[in-house]
């Protein structure tokens, strides 16, 4: 959210977000990427790391009947193996299909919507929000369209699991079949 809003096109929002949040930006990944390899070798315990799919992924993703089909489909994770896996958890950012972009439509009447695509028509544009809840706009009253050039997951997923916790994820992704 602040990455939206200082790379706002608005230059008033954008000059107040970025004295807001000086100093409050997300910690480098690789730092972070790093801190988590440990994640690897600890052993992880699955039905902890499914709770916490249910809690923390499953907003996004869809994997084994449980969660919303919004975020890439997950049933063959495994085979991506549990460094990339956790590369792509800590640095949502470094590899995104377009599909999977973040975009700001802005109407008009000066309504701003975030989140994916989920459909174009000619005639209109469904924005499927990070609540999961879409909505759908006339292109002629779609005043700004643009890519933010960051994926629609949010970075910092380490604030909420510690190293444990991922190891523990890791192990529920790795055992799906």
């Amino acid at each position: 959210r602040i990455q939206l809003l200082v790379k706002s096109p608005d230059e008033k929002i954008r000059a107040r977000a970025v004295k807001l949040f000086a100093g409050n930006a997300p910690s480098k990944r690789a730092d972070v990427i790093a801190k988590y390899q440990k994640s690897l070798e600890l052993k992880g315990d699955v039905a902890k790391g499914k709770a916490l799919f249910k809690e923390t992924c499953a907003s996004c993703h869809k994997l084994e009947g449980v969660g919303e089909a919004i975020g890439p489909e997950l049933a063959s994770i495994k085979q991506r193996g549990l460094e990339s896996v956790l590369t792509n958890i800590i640095d949502p950012n470094r590899e995104v299909l377009p599909q999977y972009y973040s975009y700001v439509l802005i109407t008009d009447g000066d309504v701003i919507l975030t989140g994916m695509i989920s459909e174009e028509t000619a005639n209109t544009v469904t924005i499927r929000k990070t609540d999961g809840m879409s909505e759908t706009v006339q292109r002629v009253n779609i005043a700004s369209l643009r890519s933010t050039g960051l994926s629609a997951m949010p970075e910092g997923l380490e604030e909420k699991l510690d190293v444990q916790a991922m190891a523990d994820l890791l192990m529920y992704l790795n055992s799906i079949k």
